[in-house]
């Protein structure tokens, strides 16, 4: 499972961070994330617009086999979204 992570909490310079903004388009990112597990490197999800709640970001990073999300704030309405939905996931596959 992902973990939901602020910049602070990790060496950056040493992962690939993939951005996802609304202009994103969902063949190019998978290429890109297929691009960077073939190359044997790490990943850290990101997103440009964290207004949203949306949970997109858990959902492909569970898909994707990518175990860090970037997070700005942990007190946001967003950081809840993504831990309530991380949650469920985790209920899911434990059966």
């Amino acid at each position: 499972m992902p973990q939901l992570i602020r910049k602070e909490e990790i060496e950056i310079e040493k992962i690939k961070e993939i951005k996802i903004d609304e202009s994103t388009v969902l063949t190019k990112l998978f290429e890109r994330i297929l691009k960077e597990q073939n190359e044997g490197n790490k990943m850290i999800l990101s997103q440009e617009t964290a207004g949203t709640e949306d949970s997109f970001l858990v959902d492909l990073a569970v898909a994707a086999n990518i175990t860090m999300i970037l997070v700005e704030n942990r007190e946001s309405a967003y950081y809840t979204v993504l831990n309530n939905r991380l949650l469920q996931l985790e209920e899911k596959i434990s059966g």
